[in-house]
């Protein structure tokens, strides 16, 4: 999903319908990593919450790159920030689980 944002400046204003199933598919996407984890945000502390933050932070900068990119007609570039962001959020998936599931061990 954070791929599908990145690349929304390619779209030169057609990007409703992205931002829509990005939004729809984010919240599924959450739904279903809570069912199949047991793992609540609520639940995990502070740290996973900073990762969190530092994820949508690295996001909205590489957003920034592609608007910037989009601004000089070089659409074809906006490639490569969507695909940093696809791989930052995938590496930050898994050191959230796992922090999250230290977290969880530690609960009585």
């Amino acid at each position: 999903m954070a791929a599908a944002f990145v690349v929304i400046p390619a779209f030169d204003g057609n990007a409703n319908a992205v931002i829509i199933a990005s939004v729809v598919l984010t919240i599924a996407l959450v739904a279903a990593y809570r069912a199949k984890t047991g793992i609540k945000l609520s639940g995990s502390g502070m740290l996973p919450w900073i990762i969190i933050l530092g994820g949508l932070t690295l996001v909205l900068a590489l957003f920034s790159v592609a608007l910037g990119l989009a601004s000089f007609d070089l659409h074809w570039w906006i490639a490569a920030p969507a695909v940093v962001a696809f791989a930052a959020i995938a590496a930050l998936t898994f050191v959230f689980t796992k922090v999250a599931r230290e977290r969880m061990r530690h609960v009585s």
